[in-house]
């Protein structure tokens, strides 16, 4: 049976350029027709915790997959760096769906495939590190279900992602940078192949397209979705990349 993977679409809104990518994705033939569906972390740009405020945002996402999931889809949510915490909002309208806060491998096509957001196997960039286990450790999430409201968590987060998308905007679109980006998530991979033995290695977050062979083994991440607009698919034919807008 196959199934489709997507990360890093960013949505802020319903409606937005980026939302319009991700609905054209849980649209798209290949989604309909897939057994399981990963989304694979930071698919929206701010979602942090379970406030219904969240489901109310972004109530057509919940919605849409929900008709999934009554077409017997598998759904699958693994935390990124810009949605995490919110198990609890998967749970309340999405019953059934499966929910990871790091990687994880699952099989399919008798080839063991390890999912991830990407963060979890990237070397180096130690005081990023520091920063994703204090915001997913067990401390803050409880400041987050117990003691900060919606409206401070909201502001807090949203002008963090605006500096981080700031920060990272010569990272992510300089020809040299997204080369050495390739090269180092590449390198994670192959740790990760050696140590957990995995056939095919999906991940995200280095917004950087990728689909290579590493020692036989393939890696591939669907880049920055807002620019890739690309998905990942697989069946008995192979994994591949594909075009999210239908021609």
């Amino acid at each position: 049976m196959s199934f489709v993977s997507i990360s890093d679409v960013h949505i802020k809104d319903i409606g937005d350029e980026n939302w319009l990518i991700l609905e054209s994705f849980l649209d798209h033939p290949l989604t309909k027709q897939a057994k399981t569906i990963y989304f694979l972390g930071d698919i929206f740009d701010l979602l942090v915790g379970s406030y219904e405020e969240y489901y109310q945002t972004y109530k057509k996402f919940f919605e849409k997959v929900g008709a999934l999931q009554r077409e017997n889809k598998r759904v699958v949510f693994v935390e990124g760096n810009h949605d995490f915490h919110f198990e609890k909002l998967v749970s309340t309208y999405l019953p059934g769906s499966l929910y990871y806060e790091s990687k994880f491998i699952d099989i399919h096509f008798g080839k063991n495939i390890m999912f991830c957001h990407g963060d979890d196997i990237e070397i180096g960039n130690k005081g990023y590190k520091r920063y994703k286990r204090f915001v997913t450790s067990n401390f803050a999430r409880l400041l987050i279900d117990n003691i900060l409201n919606f409206n401070i968590l909201d502001t807090q987060g949203k002008n963090a992602s605006k500096k981080s998308r700031k920060r990272n905007k010569q990272r992510y679109t300089q020809p040299d940078n997204q080369e050495w980006l390739k090269k180092r998530f590449r390198e994670a991979a192959k740790i990760q192949f050696d140590k957990f033995g995995p056939d095919i290695i999906i991940c995200g977050h280095s917004h950087i397209e990728d689909n290579t062979y590493i020692d036989g083994k393939l890696f591939i991440n669907n880049g920055y979705v807002p620019i890739s607009k690309k998905f990942i698919y697989g069946s008995e034919e192979g994994v591949k990349l594909i075009s999210c807008v239908l021609d």
